[in-house]
């Protein structure tokens, strides 16, 4: 039944970027330039909304959350899916929630493309 409601949906098609400005952010973040954590936040805060509003409460994109996903490893695909975020929690599917102390861990996924 999961399996099936998660191919319903139509995958995002995660794009390259054609800005100048995402390109010079991807290598800033591929390099590791000189402050690119930083520099890297404050790129995906612009590309994001504050929050987004789901099923089962409210997302908030804050610089604590974006250094987090940054701290696991690098890529393009990574760096590149950030402003999709918002669109891939309002149209997932909740596939696993685990409590751990105080906190609840609800894990969604959706399909994408990306390089076809």
């Amino acid at each position: 039944m999961l399996f099936a409601k998660i191919n319903q949906l139509i995958p995002v098609e995660i794009k390259m970027p054609e800005s100048e400005e995402d390109l010079e952010i991807y290598n800033i973040y591929y390099n590791h330039v000189s402050g690119w954590r930083q520099k890297i936040i404050d790129w995906a805060l612009a590309k994001l909304p504050k929050s987004v509003i789901i099923d089962d409460g409210e997302v908030f994109f804050t610089r604590s959350s974006i250094r987090n996903a940054l701290a696991h490893g690098k890529g393009k695909l990574k760096l590149f899916s950030i402003p999709y975020i918002p669109l891939m929690l309002k149209d997932g599917i909740l596939f696993y929630k685990e409590k751990e102390d105080k906190f609840i861990y609800y894990n969604y996924t959706h399909p994408f493309l990306f390089n076809g």
